[in-house]
């Protein structure tokens, strides 16, 4: 099985074909696995130590995030497909310290071309 935040392109392609009536509905019936290994990436990204217990929103809301961010790339957004969930947080807080991304437009672009995300 694949890792959950790699299912988030999988997820993206099925709402961008229009096969899923109720997308909120997936989401809220598979958000856990797909975001089972974001707390891993939270902690090594140093949003929070490594004892902190990260709130499950916070997860979610990262799942979400990075559901959109894929989606931008391919040229839509989460709020294309209400009344799915949209992210809170703003990227720029979700973002490991040494990629330093904005999202510009609809492309996500590179402030510092030399860094990788991690």
């Amino acid at each position: 099985m694949q890792p959950g935040m790699a299912c988030h392109w999988l997820l993206a392609i099925i709402l961008l074909t229009n096969e899923v009536a109720e997308p909120h509905l997936l989401w809220d019936q598979f958000k856990a696995r797909l975001c089972d290994d974001i707390k891993h990436k939270l902690h090594h990204m140093n949003h929070y130590q490594a004892d902190q217990e990260i709130p499950e929103d916070d997860i979610y809301d990262y799942g979400l995030w990075d559901l959109n961010r894929i989606l931008v790339e391919m040229g839509r957004s989460l709020a294309d497909f209400p009344p799915m969930p949209l992210p809170i947080t703003n990227g720029h807080l979700l973002i490991c310290d040494c990629c330093f991304r904005i999202l510009k437009g609809s492309k996500m672009q590179s402030l510092d071309s030399d860094k990788r995300c991690c």
